[in-house]
């Protein structure tokens, strides 16, 4: 079996693996609190899942606090399945993968923005308590992370276009 081949393959096996996980999150999420009258799939947030579970406060309004999060993961997935399919087409550079790549950075930046926006929107829901915790938390660790990923989107793309112009002069 050639490299090529092995990386395709490896490719094909996490996309599905992406897609499962994912397909079987949304499953658990949907499946559970209708058969089984239970949450298997929890929001990593004490300050949510208290206010979750005060009748005072309004789900539909923490429904829309938390589709932000939702979204991003995904749009997240889809990307990563892509990307993953894109290799095991063969494809390792291209426009299709950039735009990959770039897409999983946006959504890594946009849940690193609203992670540290959570608490304070979950101090400002009509019926929180008082003692609800309304502070800004950046992790320094996942914004130098990010700037790398920033910077290897960026020069990724500037290699394409380097690469696409030596071709175009030969």
């Amino acid at each position: 079996m050639s490299r090529l081949h092995k990386v395709q393959r490896i490719s094909a096996i996490l996309r599905w693996l992406v897609i499962i996980v994912a397909v079987a999150i949304l499953a658990l999420a949907i499946a559970a609190p209708l058969l089984f009258d239970q949450w298997w799939v929890t929001v990593d947030n004490v300050s949510f899942n208290q206010l979750w579970q005060d009748p005072a406060v309004s789900r539909v309004l923490l429904c829309i606090i938390i589709a932000p999060a939702l979204i991003i993961a995904t749009l997240g997935a889809y990307w990563l399945q892509r990307l993953f399919g894109e290799f095991q087409r063969g494809e390792f550079f291209t426009d299709g993968n950039l735009r990959c790549f770039a897409w999983l950075v946006w959504m890594k930046f946009g849940n690193f923005v609203y992670t540290a926006l959570w608490p304070l929107l979950l101090a400002v829901v009509p019926g929180a308590p008082a003692d609800t915790e309304a502070e800004i938390t950046i992790d320094i660790s996942a914004l130098f992370t990010l700037l790398l990923l920033l910077v290897i989107v960026y020069l990724l793309r500037e290699a394409q276009v380097i690469n696409r112009e030596n071709r175009e002069f030969v």
